[in-house]
């Protein structure tokens, strides 16, 4: 699950994503909780930090984590061109070496389906609650187990893209719950030739249910769920669900 090639081009990928729309939903949230913008926000897996600097931009202060350092680049490239201040740390988020509490702990985009094994995840969970001050909360989301078996799970897909092509293959594996992704870039170089960079990751379906009640086991006193960046309860074929728990 390396970074090295895909931090350059993941933007590139992800331009159809309304990235303001996340963080106007966020901040619905945010807002719901109390959450001021003197309360810093601990970010994990921040990725090239397409939710971490829109709210840096809005007056919140962040602290942002991701184990990948090419990721921890681009997002770091986006904030100084900007002149933001955000505090960029490389962490893997299942060891993470943190003393502060805070009010607000964010983990969007996928970082859930990277946790692999339950025993993990629990461990995940138990950490991010002891790092929330009292009434703090955890917002995250997953892309669920319907999409990742239904949706990717055996499909494979490509694009042109000009200076970059692209194909994702994607093997769900109904013994172990996870999607294998095998994703192949082809780039045009300086002398007009193309180069290949391949890599390789794995996502772990989670049911909806499962984390729910992971999450209450935990020591949440509210964990609240909507369907993709609505306030509707999740579906049976809903492709992401936002979990928002609550601290006593």
């Amino acid at each position: 699950m390396e970074y090295a090639y895909l931090a350059k081009v993941y933007d590139h990928l992800m331009e159809d994503v309304d990235y303001e729309q996340w963080i106007d939903y966020i901040e619905h949230f945010l807002d719901k909780n109390l959450i001021s913008k003197k309360d810093r926000i601990l970010e994990l897996a921040c990725g090239t930090g397409n939710i971490t600097v829109p709210l840096s931009k809005k007056g919140y202060e962040l602290i942002a984590i991701d184990r990948s350092i090419e990721m921890l680049s681009q997002a770091q490239q986006k904030a100084v061109a900007l002149n933001l201040t955000i505090e960029f740390y490389q962490q893997d988020m299942l060891n993470l070496q943190v003393q502060e509490l805070y009010k607000t702990i964010l983990c969007l985009c996928d970082g859930i389906n990277y946790i692999l094994d339950l025993k993990d995840l629990r461990a995940f969970f138990q950490k991010v609650y002891s790092l929330l001050r009292e009434g703090g909360v955890f917002i995250f989301d997953i892309s669920t187990y319907y999409k990742l078996k239904e949706v990717l799970g055996g499909n494979t897909y490509g694009e042109d893209l000009g200076d970059i092509t692209y194909l994702w293959e994607n093997f769900f594996s109904e013994e172990e719950e996870t999607v294998e992704m095998d994703l192949t870039f082809f780039q045009i170089n300086r002398n007009g030739f193309y180069e290949k960079h391949k890599e390789f990751h794995i996502q772990k379906a989670y049911r909806h249910q499962e984390l729910q009640s992971l999450l209450k086991e935990t020591g949440f006193s509210s964990v609240e769920s909507y369907h993709d960046l609505s306030f509707n309860q999740p579906r049976e074929n809903s492709h992401r669900i936002f979990f928002v728990c609550r601290k006593p």
